[in-house]
Order: structure tokens, then sequence, then C-alpha cells
């Protein structure tokens, strides 16, 4: 990654890009998803915590409005357009947005419809999209990236009693297909140098194990995901469970993402042991082959030197009648050969090969263990009390 200033700059506009993407989303999500304003309830004589201070997605409309705080907030900092001379397109947001915030301290005031919401997000994302993509192509990929994988969620439409030929055309199928999942890996991927460390190999494990939308169907009255392709609708039960879990599990790549929870604070002391006590039994699984490949290669240059080269200088010196201090010229270059010239570049060549291997193990194991302490099954709503497994 560049160390310059305006490196440090670029790759923080492209970062900011992703979550931007991920903040409109969010915000159309909560819209289409009906969220609204709260009532937190307060007991007599207290005074609660600040909320960002308790838990800062603690409920939907916390969400709701944090996402509406970021989309005004994010833009800003790109400085595409100053306060007091934006475009009409970024007028009308602003406007839209700020309707929100007002029906949030007074429900009483009039909300801002999804359709309507969508309908100036439409064009200015478009507006967005081509400055960034003017600013650098890997700010335009990362803010179509933050969009693509925050509706993995917010996009689904909540399941409601539909006929049978309409449930099957359920956009969950669509959006945790096996094809779309691998391409947003893939667009993840390309964005690693300018997101947090480890988040992007994490959320590419979760999403290998979130590629259902093809496979789940009913086996002997239990939700599976089978190798078949599967097109049959499952129960609307069954589909809220699912979305809960996805829910849950959109919320801890938005916590690591958005920098809530750094991705290593997941690991438990226990967890980091064991990563110790991995990477050195990897070390030396791996030092092992490497220092037969390396004694192969000592023995390799001695028998060359002893069967070829050292017989030939002997045979010079015998027929040139050579004395003691000849002898030891030939002894003294003989082990200038065998150890001073291959001697530093085969321990160089082990000591950079190990330790790449260790950050390479390190870095494996970090990421697996993060992996498993945030994935959230899909099936993890599938008993609870709420949700029944009907077909």
């Amino acid at each position: 990654m560049p160390v310059n200033d305006d490196g440090v700059l670029l790759n923080t506009k492209i970062t900011n890009a992703l979550l931007l993407g991920w903040a409109i989303a969010e915000t159309l999500g909560h819209a289409r998803r009906g969220t609204r304003p709260g009532n937190p309830a307060r007991e007599r004589g207290t005074t609660p915590r600040l909320t960002l201070s308790d838990n800062p997605d603690r409920t939907k409309s916390d969400q709701y409005l944090l996402s509406v705080e970021r989309v005004l907030q994010i833009y800003a900092s790109f400085e595409f357009e100053a306060a007091e001379h934006l475009t009409p397109l970024t007028e009308q947001v602003h406007a839209r947005l700020e309707r929100i915030r007002a029906w949030f301290q007074n429900p009483r005031n009039p909300a801002v419809k999804a359709n309507e919401l969508r309908d100036v997000f439409e064009p200015w994302t478009r507006q967005v999209a081509a400055r960034l993509n003017a600013l650098s192509p890997e700010a335009y990929r990362a803010f179509i990236a933050g969009m693509s994988i925050a509706d993995t969620y917010w996009s689904l439409q909540i399941p409601v009693r539909q006929s049978e030929q309409e449930r099957a055309k359920a956009t969950w199928r669509r959006m945790l297909s096996r094809k779309r999942l691998e391409v947003e890996q893939r667009r993840l991927r390309t964005l690693i140098p300018y997101l947090p460390p480890y988040v992007v190999p994490v959320i590419c494990k979760h999403l290998d194990q979130w590629c259902i939308g093809e496979s789940l169907d009913y086996e002997g009255g239990q939700l599976r995901a089978r190798n078949a392709r599967a097109t049959a609708p499952i129960s609307i039960q069954d589909e809220d469970a699912i979305q809960d879990a996805l829910r849950d599990q959109v919320r801890q790549w938005a916590r690591m993402l958005f920098g809530a929870w750094e991705a290593t604070s997941y690991l438990r002391a226990r967890d980091r042991r064991l990563i110790n006590w991995l990477r050195r039994i990897f070390t030396f699984c791996i030092m092992l082959p490497l220092g037969l490949v390396l004694g192969l290669v000592v023995w390799f240059l001695s028998f060359f030197l002893f069967a070829f080269f050292i017989p030939l200088l002997i045979q010079l010196l015998m027929q040139s009648r050579a004395g003691i201090s000849d002898w030891l010229g030939l002894g003294s270059f003989t082990l200038t050969l065998l150890l001073l010239i291959p001697g530093p570049f085969l321990i160089r060549v082990a000591f950079q090969g190990t330790r790449s291997a260790q950050q390479w193990i390190d870095s494996q194991l970090t990421v697996e263990f993060i992996a498993q302490r945030t994935y959230v099954p899909w099936d993890r709503h599938l008993h609870d009390g709420k949700h029944s497994e009907s077909q």
C-alpha cells in the first residue's frame, strides 16, 4: 500500500466508498422493511446510558438512524460538493434524510416511504458512482461492493403469504445463490489492501457457508442443504428464520467493516494460545522437509566437488609437484567452496522461507478462528420458539 500522504488519503476514500455503498443499501433496506422510531422504556428516576456507549446497533430504530447519519457524513467526507452548492440530486437526498431525522425526533412528523426514498437514491447513486469512478477504479468498485454485500440481506422481501408460484421466486434464493456470492467474493478480494486486516477473508469464508439459495430443500420434514438444485418454496416460518440468521450475520460484517469491532478482537485468549501452538507445529512440519532439502543440496555440492572438481585439482597439483603451501591452499579453497559461499545463501533462504511460512500460517489460522467466532449458521433460528418448521 502507498505510504505517502496522497496514497493514504486515496486508500481512506476507497474504504469510505465501500462504507457509503453499504450505508445507502442499509438505509433503503430499513425503509423497505418498515423500521420505525423506537420508544425505549425508561424506569422512573433513572437516565439511561448513551446509545453509542451501550450498543450502537441494539435496536432496529438505532440501526436505521445510524445508517442515515452514515450516508450524510461519509458522503460529505469526499468533498465532492460544498454544502452551500449542492446539486439538485444531492439536495433531494438530503431533504429525504432530514425528514427521516425529524421523524425519529417526533414520530408525528411525516415518514419517508421506501419507494420515495428509492426514487431519489437511484439517480443519486449513479452520480456518486461516476464521481468515485473518476477518483479511482478501486473506489468505484468498492462502492458497488458495499451496496451489493449489504443487499444480500437488506434487499430481501419480508416473507408474506403468496401463491406457491410467487413464493418459488423468492429473492433469497437468488441473493444467496452460489454464482452471485462467488462474484461478491472475487470483487471483495480485489479490495483487500484497502479494508481492515482479516475482514475480507473472513467475510469470504462466511459467504462460502451462505451459498444456500439453490440447495435448501426439505428432507424428512427437515430443511437441509442438499447437493441437488432446489426451487420449491419453503414455509414462511422457515424463510423468516433464515432471514433472521442472515440479519445477524450481516450485522457482524458491518461491525468489522465500520470498525465498531476490530476483527482480531473476536479472538479469545484460548484462541490465541491455540494459534501459537498450531503455528509451532506447522513450522516444525515445514522445517523438517526444508532441512532435508538443504541437506540434499549440501550433499550434492559436496559430491560434485569431491567426485569431479577436487580430484582434478589434485591431479594438477601432483603433475606440477606442488609444495605444502599449495596443498594448504587447496584445503582452504575447498572449505570456502563448501561453507563460506553456499552457507550464507542457504541460511538466508531457510530463514526467509521459514518466516514467510510462519506469517502465512499465522494469517490463515487467525482468519479461520475469527470466521468461526463470527459465523452465524443459516439454521440458527430454525428451532427457536417463534419459528416452527412446517412445510
